[in-house]
């Protein structure tokens, strides 16, 4: 009888390790113990350009680029309306989601 709880306790331990998520995304362990961000997803098809806090982000949707650990905000235009997130130190943060 307990055997089914241990191995549910196991799965459980393993899959939690992987990734860690919030409503605008997912934390994952960089692989070099920076901390880095990842857009991947744009605010809508008229954003061009994605700006963490007030700064044109210079990389591509899905590709890494170093943040400092903290809170940032990001949006679609210096003066626009803004999300924030937090990107932990040590980890790759993948921000996937503008809605509400």
């Amino acid at each position: 009888m307990l055997r089914p709880i241990f191995v549910a306790l196991i799965a459980q331990a393993v899959l939690s390790g992987c990734a860690e998520r919030d409503l605008r995304g997912k934390w994952l362990r960089s692989q070099d113990g920076g901390t880095y961000l990842v857009v991947d997803e744009q605010d809508g098809p008229v954003c061009n350009t994605t700006y963490i806090d007030k700064q044109p982000w210079p990389h591509k949707l899905h590709e890494a680029g170093k943040i400092s650990p903290g809170n940032h905000q990001i949006s679609c235009g210096p003066d626009a309306s803004y999300l924030a997130f937090e990107a932990r130190p040590g980890m790759t943060y993948h921000f996937n989601y503008w809605g509400p």
